[in-house]
């Protein structure tokens, strides 16, 4: 396994606007798209005021050389933080300056365009690496960095209890952002600052991405010889694409409350190479370092209970947007399929569920259901049957065998089945290890969702295109049933 921390190289070795600061005030007028068709690796640009405290390291040697080379977040008037790796080889000189390789080392907050950089540069008072921390893979990648002044700056909201931490079965997406390299072991590239500076970075521009919640135990699988427990969160795509990378590194991965205000509930430590099948990001979990940092930092800003209430209607939320998503994707597939239940649109708990789903484009179906709370579950195919291929003009009959049921269950309301005929080179096998579970329960609802989407644009050449009518791309048919599930 090749572990790449994060860090950026040495050439020498939609959902809404918020801007809490310290009163904690929140405004977030305007949606995100958390579509993100584009890497960080996959990334596209990001806007300073959807990332209150965003901060970016870096080498400044006073005579025309500048280099960043990593991230973080400004949690208090006077404090950033950051992943310990990128600090642990600081030095403090006599005159209580900070460098690293003997060049001194500068904080830069708030800003989306490094060319930009020479306005609110910050110099360093202090650095406090966790105690328990010797190297990225065995975890407590966490540090602070301590201002010279304090800054009237937006700052980062924190999880700082597990009631804030991301969820399988949660329906907030999670987006992370930085400044560092587009693809695996990346080189740094040159730029030219506004006032002339030349500067070194993976990106100039700040570049932001969604990545889907990954399993504790489907990382560890993924990474048999590091320490995934507690102290960690892995988020990212099982075929790739989309991840953070050199130079992102302890910046933040964030989630979203009930008004769509990001909160932090990770720092960005390592992962194996960048965006590669399989090979998720691993990132310090904030609310594990709850204590450390309230005994560390005053006037931090914590997510707060209230504001982590579920939505009204997450599964409505959800299907929304997975339907404006495989729109996007799908594009003229749209109708080339026909999923029904046999009750009609109102079913009853207990009773048995009988789809049929016909097509107009040959192909293997996929079935997916998502509840009124948002629950995803893959009905078909499943560990009872492969994905039999269905010719056009056919209709299969789900359950197709007499191995398994599907009884109806709550929660009550609105609930929508999806149908989505594949072609047979279509990676059905990644399509289960996003799924997450065996059986007809899907605990990482969004995540898989997400997963599948990613899985679609891949098998069509990852360009977010639509497909074109019925003498192009062949095998392709989406369609939908909504329903009602009842007493």
């Amino acid at each position: 396994m090749a572990m790449m921390y994060r860090i950026a190289f040495f050439a020498a070795c939609g959902l809404f606007l918020c801007s809490p600061g310290w009163a904690q005030t929140k405004q977030c007028p305007a949606q995100r798209d958390f579509r993100s068709q584009d890497k960080i690796v996959g990334g596209r640009d990001a806007k300073v005021q959807n990332w209150p405290g965003q901060a970016v390291l870096r080498q400044n040697n006073h005579q025309g050389r500048i280099l960043y080379f990593c991230g973080g977040t400004l949690v208090s008037p006077d404090t950033v933080l950051t992943a310990a790796h990128c600090v642990h080889d600081f030095e403090r000189t006599a005159e209580g300056h900070y460098t690293l390789h003997g060049v001194a080392v500068e904080v830069l907050l708030n800003k989306e365009d490094l060319k930009q950089a020479p306005f609110n540069v910050r110099s360093i008072k202090e650095v406090v690496v966790h105690e328990r921390y010797t190297s990225t893979d065995k975890g407590d990648d966490i540090a602070l960095i301590r201002l010279a002044d304090s800054q009237e700056e937006p700052a980062a909201r924190l999880a700082l209890s597990a009631n804030a931490d991301p969820t399988d079965s949660g329906t907030t997406p999670l987006m992370v952002a930085g400044f560092g390299t587009q693809q695996s072991g990346g080189g740094l590239n040159a730029y030219i600052a506004d006032n002339g500076e030349p500067f070194q970075a993976g990106s100039d521009k700040l570049l932001e991405t969604v990545v889907p919640l990954v399993s504790p135990k489907a990382c560890s699988d993924a990474y048999p010889n590091a320490v995934i427990g507690a102290g960690q969160i892995c988020a990212g795509f099982v075929a790739g694409g989309k991840d953070s990378c050199q130079g992102d590194s302890g910046g933040p991965l964030v989630a979203f409350d009930q008004s769509g205000c990001p909160y932090q509930v990770g720092v960005v430590s390592w992962g194996a190479g960048c965006a590669r099948p399989n090979a998720f990001g691993v990132y310090t979990r904030v609310s594990a370092y709850a204590d450390w940092i309230r005994g560390k930092v005053t006037k931090v800003a914590a997510v707060e209970d209230r504001d982590l209430a579920a939505a009204a209607n997450p599964g409505n939320d959800l299907v929304a947007a997975v339907f404006s998503q495989l729109n996007d994707v799908l594009g003229n597939a749209k109708g080339k399929t026909d999923i029904t239940i046999s009750a009609g649109p109102k079913v009853r708990v207990g009773d048995l569920g009988v789809f049929h789903l016909t097509t107009r484009v040959a192909g293997r179906p996929i079935i997916i259901d998502i509840n009124s709370k948002g629950e995803v579950t893959q009905l078909y195919p499943n560990q009872y049957t492969s994905a039999k291929r269905i010719d056009s003009g056919r209709t299969l009959t789900v359950p197709d065998s007499q191995a398994y049921r599907f009884p109806v269950k709550e929660p009550l309301g609105s609930s929508r089945l999806v149908a989505i005929i594949v072609p047979d080179n279509f990676d059905l096998n990644a399509l289960e290890q996003a799924k997450g579970s065996k059986g007809f329960t899907v605990e990482a609802g969004l995540s898989y969702l997400q997963n599948l989407i990613q899985l679609l644009r891949n098998a069509q050449g990852a360009k977010g295109f639509g497909v074109e009518g019925d003498g192009g791309v062949s095998g392709w048919g989406l369609g939908d049933f909504a329903y009602d599930v009842v007493r």
